[in-house]
């Protein structure tokens, strides 16, 4: 059997063979060898050196490895070329991503300073600016992303291979003093004036720690997690964020936000969900002033409607879902949050004894009475002297009165339910702990809450984050941290285009200006120097006034490459 294999062998014939046409390609100039290995063939310097076992004799040996054979031709060692699947890229990305670092170049610094560690704080920055160019990406997808720009080229020291990128997210999540610490840094920079909402997510990993049927199961059909954001109205950037379990209400969750950070004499602005007395006293610490609606559950609020009656108004400003300025009358009332209580409870005992008389009258003659009305009990506030401000925006009810008017007879709205609604519409109830501003300071304040749904509905659509899969709590909360992170980025972009002169950037949305500049690319030639394509006149302009220095990017690229002019 032996022999046999021997002469397929050497007949170019068995497992192991090497075809003679094969063999004719190998270096004439060395004595060597071709090795057939799993079907590829590899070529080996051939030896002849002592045999231990035959003492003055020599036997065969394979030495270093010399090259391959492939497609008919012989590769010596080292000048093998990869496929170009496998090589880095020599075409990049730049044009987001260069408007993208020269707007956040505080950025960085600000990270290193909270983290301490040059490289996280690298790799928190680039991933941010991954996700502020091209959405959010989940973590097997950001190596390819980096390589593809000229991210690569300029943070080298950055590992975004999958299992890295997923172990440093994790990681991320895991450690909540550095995150909190970054945090603390923006509010300490901050304008003072703070948002705060939550943000549902779509969130139906089983095993995932966060996901839970919620407020939302109606519309999502499935589990949900949570981001509830601080937001600095002025400077449209968030400073906090947190993920949290998807059935656990604004309210509740709040109370953890507030007191992992330190806010001294802020300015809330807060939807009705976060509606509750032990919040009161949340958001009034360190001398903070807040401004909350009013649940329409509360008899707080069917108090004031039942006895809703204005005495002054003021003309209210605003720009309309186009961009034009509309202008609205928005009549109001003031009261002492105390006063109004007294008047809930005057409702009760009138309300108690109305339904007294009516079972009294209702008795037949001579039969004693066997119930009892006891007037509905008010709980009271211990902060009495706080302010609560009826308004009715004018505009408001007539735009809700005409949607509503035209849907009737759809057998879900109805003319008795219209009657009944009309009054309601446009008004809303205001509470402050805020001693000096004026009611219409107040209103407009509250109405700049909406800044944070504006951003909300970035994050939805244009970071397209609707939904997570991720099954780790602390993947999911560094996630959210690099959420808030790039939330940086996009501000100072938004506010780059807002504060534009020219028409044709001042009209661009973010979105439309990362798709713009993503016409900018950079390309390696043979002679290794790097050049950027040809673009027109306008998308030139649009680098010009965000100060990219493309013609020092491609200085720095030509450094990093060895070239040296004239060689």
């Amino acid at each position: 059997m032996k022999g046999d294999n021997m002469n397929q062998a050497s007949n170019g014939v068995g497992k192991y063979a090497v075809p003679p046409e094969i063999r004719a390609l190998k270096p004439k100039d060395i004595s060597c060898l071709v090795k057939k290995i799993d079907g590829h063939y590899y070529v080996y310097e051939h030896l002849r050196v002592n045999d231990p076992n035959r003492p003055g004799k020599k036997k065969n040996a394979t030495g270093r490895y010399l090259g391959t054979i492939v497609d008919g031709e012989y590769i010596p060692y080292g000048q093998e070329s990869k496929s170009i699947t496998d090589e880095d890229p020599d075409n990049l990305d730049y044009g987001p991503y260069g408007i993208a670092l020269a707007c956040s170049q505080e950025l960085l610094p600000s990270l290193k300073k909270a983290f301490r560690n040059t490289k996280d704080a690298t790799t928190i920055y680039v991933i941010a600016i991954i996700y502020f160019v091209n959405h959010y990406v989940p973590a097997r997808d950001l190596r390819e992303l980096y390589t593809q720009s000229v991210l690569c080229k300029k943070f080298t020291t950055v590992n975004l291979s999958e299992n890295a990128a997923g172990d440093f997210i994790k990681a991320l999540g895991n450690h909540s003093r550095k995150r909190l610490t970054f945090e603390q840094q923006l509010i300490n920079e901050g304008s003072g004036k703070y948002n705060i909402d939550g943000h549902v997510l779509l969130c139906c990993s089983v095993d995932n720690e966060l996901a839970d049927y919620g407020a939302k199961y109606q519309q999502l059909g499935n589990t949900q997690t949570n981001f509830m954001m601080v937001y600095d109205a002025k400077k449209k950037r968030g400073v906090a964020c947190v993920a949290f379990e998807g059935g656990i209400s604004d309210k509740t969750e709040v109370t953890d936000v507030i007191e992992s950070h330190t806010f001294m004499k802020a300015r809330f602005r807060v939807d009705s969900g976060f509606y509750s007395e032990t919040n009161m006293d949340l958001f009034r610490r360190n001398e903070c002033i807040f401004t909350i609606p009013v649940p329409a559950t509360t008899i707080l609020r069917k108090t004031a409607l039942r006895h809703m009656e204005f005495d002054s108004s003021f003309i209210h400003q605003r720009n309309d879902s186009h961009g034009k300025v509309v202008y609205s009358s928005v009549q109001y009332k003031e009261y002492l949050l105390g006063d109004l209580e007294k008047k809930a409870e005057a409702d009760a005992i009138a309300d108690a004894k109305k339904k007294e008389e009516e079972y009294l009258r209702s008795l037949p003659e001579g039969q004693k009475p066997t119930k009892r009305f006891t007037p509905r009990k008010v709980d009271k506030s211990k902060y009495g002297s706080d302010r609560v401000i009826i308004f009715k925006d004018q505009l408001m009810h007539d735009k809700l009165a005409f949607n509503y008017r035209k849907n009737i007879g759809d057998g879900k709205h109805t003319e008795e339910e219209f009657e009944r609604l009309d009054p309601q519409f446009g008004v809303i109830l205001l509470r402050t702990n805020d001693p000096n501003t004026t009611p219409e300071e107040v209103y407009v304040e509250y109405k700049e809450r909406w800044g944070i749904e504006t951003y909300y509905n970035y994050v939805r659509n244009g970071l397209d984050l609707n939904g997570l899969h991720t099954q780790d709590y602390y993947v999911q909360q560094g996630i959210g941290f690099l959420t808030l992170v790039e939330g940086q980025i996009y501000s100072e972009v938004l506010k780059k285009i807002e504060d534009a002169t020219i028409p044709y950037i001042k009209n661009m949305s973010v979105e439309e200006c990362i798709r713009v500049a993503g016409r900018l690319k950079l390309a390696q030639r043979p002679d290794n120097t790097w050049h950027q394509n040809s673009m027109k006149g306008k998308v030139n302009e649009l680098f010009t006034y965000f100060g990219v220095d493309i013609e020092q990017t491609i200085s720095d690229l030509n450094k990093s490459s060895k070239y040296t002019p004239g060689m």
